[in-house]
Formats: C-alpha cells, sequence, structure tokens
C-alpha cells in the first residue's frame, strides 16, 4: 500500500468491532505504529535484504486463539 491510513480507518476497512479496537495491542515507536497485532505490519518496517537489525517479537494473546502471521498491511 502507498500512503498512510490511519488506525481508525483500518478497522472500518476490515470491520474490527468498535468495541474490539481498544483491546487490540499495537507496537508503536515514535509516535509510528509498526504493527497492530494480529491484524497488520506496517510496510516500512518489513525486513528485507538490506536489513541489519531485526528484532522478532512473538505475543500471546490470552483467552483468545492466536496467528503470529499478520493479514495485511498498512501505512
Amino acid at each position: 500500500m502507498a500512503g498512510k491510513k490511519s488506525i481508525k480507518k483500518y478497522y472500518i476497512d476490515k470491520k474490527v468491532d468498535r468495541n474490539r479496537r481498544n483491546e487490540i495491542p499495537l507496537l508503536v515507536i515514535d509516535n509510528e505504529v509498526l504493527w497492530i497485532l494480529g491484524h497488520a505490519i506496517n510496510q516500512r518496517f518489513l525486513a528485507d535484504d538490506d536489513s541489519k537489525n531485526i528484532i522478532r517479537v512473538t505475543y500471546l494473546m490470552l483467552g483468545e486463539k492466536c496467528d503470529s502471521r499478520y493479514s495485511g498491511n498498512f501505512g
């Protein structure tokens, strides 16, 4: 995706229930969202052949079935 999309617009487009939006964790650096956990990764932060530093983040959301793969992109 080119350009930026607000988290609110992403949630609306993906039809994420309004009552659940505040429960979804975000990985953020300097006011920029890197990852909406369980949903999407900001394309600007994906590793590629030129990447020198890579951080691997694993998460577990208690009480829910999880998949560590993301299902979309934003930003």
